[in-house]
């Protein structure tokens, strides 16, 4: 039986399908296994390429093989889609990963370190909340334009920047943010008819 050489693993929740294939590519077994025997089963695998699709788990699983002497590669989802040849099911997709890894001129995602992982998270959780807090921001000067005032007010003036400076707009402002709903912030409704509306 031919050494394998490289593995393709479909990562999932609990059951894991792979696809071990040999330099000339030909496959040397395919197997479904769960999450605590998958670690196990690479470990007795002598030194080979293990190809995933890259994703937040995929970083993980990596780091665990690359401590056993594996050699991992990460692909893009989108560059493994081409090569799957039959109906999308957990086989057709690790043998297409071992397809795609296989390709001299594919372009491979670098694997994370748990500090890469946390940064990340971290910056993208902080997005939405800048934006939250640039619309509370602007919603005292929606409350002081008020609905008839056009949008040519928001230009500055003396006047304007003196007023935002007196108690009652800072008492207007510790307000709205009960009293004004923002548009940004919500979503839009559906109605009857499928146009989408942004109520207020």
């Amino acid at each position: 039986m031919s050494e394998v050489s490289i593995i393709g693993i479909d990562l999932a929740k609990r059951v894991f399908q792979l696809h071990g294939a040999c330099a000339n590519e030909e496959v040397v077994f395919r197997k479904k296994m769960t999450r605590v025997q998958l670690l196990a089963f690479v470990s007795q695998q002598p030194e080979c390429t293990i190809a995933m699709e890259a994703c937040a788990t995929a970083h993980c699983w990596g780091r665990e093989f690359e401590k056993l002497g594996h050699t991992v590669r990460l692909i893009a989802p989108n560059y493994v889609k081409p090569f799957v040849k039959r109906q999308k099911n957990d086989v057709a997709d690790a043998e297409a990963i071992v397809e795609a890894a296989s390709r001299p001129t594919m372009r491979f995602v670098a694997l994370k370190s748990e500090a890469q992982q946390a940064r990340a998270m971290l910056f993208r959780t902080r997005l939405p909340l800048t934006l939250r807090n640039r619309c509370w921001a602007f919603r005292p000067l929606l409350l002081w334009l008020g609905p008839g005032k056009p949008l040519q007010s928001l230009a500055p003036s003396s006047s304007f920047a003196g007023q935002l400076r007196t108690p009652l707009i800072r008492d207007i402002s510790r307000r709205s943010k009960k009293t004004i709903p923002c548009k940004i912030c919500q979503r839009p409704k559906i109605s009857h008819n499928g146009t989408s509306q942004i109520g207020l």
